[in-house]
């Protein structure tokens, strides 16, 4: 079915789509009080899993079948969910929720990148470099404040790098999203949770120690993380996606960091420096730039993108 012209639902799908995803930075920030990063993941793949599952089967639609999907799907499960998912939440154990979602903003950029060289037909021309450069000018803005640098000694600079490390796995899934073979969105965002749950749960039952003081709130961080950040939005997301196409969902790459600094800001307390926001400022105009007004990776043939959002 060819996208429609962007209606009313489409742009309120696409509000609930930023409020989950953004939310989920001050999500796993309440998660962190009482459980480890590999706890919180495996609880939130688990419960998406569950949840997506349900979906599926209610909607009579089919799993993947054949070894080569499932290849695929194991290989998306690993670099789109399981190490991004760690790599993020082990980041923001030193990094405040709305810092880690002005991060996550490079992933457009770091698409475009990765598209020059993996997908035919997506090559950078001048103006994909300027916005690049510009884009890459607000990440080191960001990695400067609050000392963050090494010479900075507050010890934020990790935490900022793996959270970047978890965008770049992010950019990476899409690229391989575009690439897999045709595959029901649905059925195969299920597959991915699945095999992710599969992977991390018994990583976490061996290696995560005891929970000391568990907090109620923590434990409905984590499964509001998987029913809501991963479940839900992946429904939603898919559906924006075959109703109103993907350059229609691009504009997520603009809400889901501006709603990260809002949730930081109102659930949290955090505070954010004006600097901060010049750095957001930045990325975006890098974004801006890098990006023709249509989808930068034209997957109308294939929207089958498994990356449970941008977090």
């Amino acid at each position: 079915m060819a996208p429609q012209s962007p209606r009313l639902m489409h742009w309120i799908l696409l509000g609930v789509l930023a409020v989950l995803w953004g939310s989920a930075f001050a999500g796993t920030e309440v998660a962190l009080r009482s459980f480890s990063p590999v706890t919180i993941v495996a609880g939130r793949v688990l419960v998406g899993a569950l949840l997506l599952i349900c979906y599926v089967r209610l909607s009579a639609r089919k799993m993947p079948a054949g070894a080569r999907q499932w290849r695929w799907i194991v290989a998306m499960a690993i670099v789109g969910n399981v190490v991004p998912f760690y790599l993020i939440a082990w980041g923001q154990q030193r990094v405040d929720s709305n810092i880690a979602g002005i991060l996550m903003a490079v992933m457009p950029l770091m698409v475009v990148a990765l598209a020059h060289r993996f997908v035919p037909g997506e090559r950078v021309d001048a103006r994909r470099v300027s916005g690049m450069l510009v884009g890459l000018a607000g990440v080191v803005m960001l990695l400067g404040v609050d000392g963050a640098l090494p010479w900075g000694g507050n010890g934020s600079l990790a935490g900022r790098l793996a959270i970047l490390a978890g965008a770049m796995f992010y950019a990476v899934n899409v690229i391989m999203a575009r690439l897999a073979p045709p595959m029901d969105s649905s059925a195969t965002a299920a597959g991915v949770t699945l095999v992710a749950a599969i992977l991390i749960v018994p990583v976490a039952l061996f290696t995560a120690s005891p929970a000391g003081n568990v907090e109620s709130a923590s434990i409905l961080a984590v499964i509001l993380l998987g029913a809501l950040a991963t479940g839900l939005a992946t429904v939603i997301y898919f559906e924006i996606v075959r109703q109103a196409g993907p350059a229609f969902l691009s504009l997520i790459n603009y809400l889901v960091p501006a709603w990260a600094v809002v949730a930081g800001g109102v659930l949290l307390g955090e505070s954010l420096q004006a600097t901060s926001l010049v750095a957001l400022a930045i990325i975006f105009a890098g974004v801006l730039v890098s990006q023709r007004s249509e989808c930068k990776l034209r997957t109308s043939a294939k929207p089958q993108v498994a990356a449970a959002g941008t977090n």
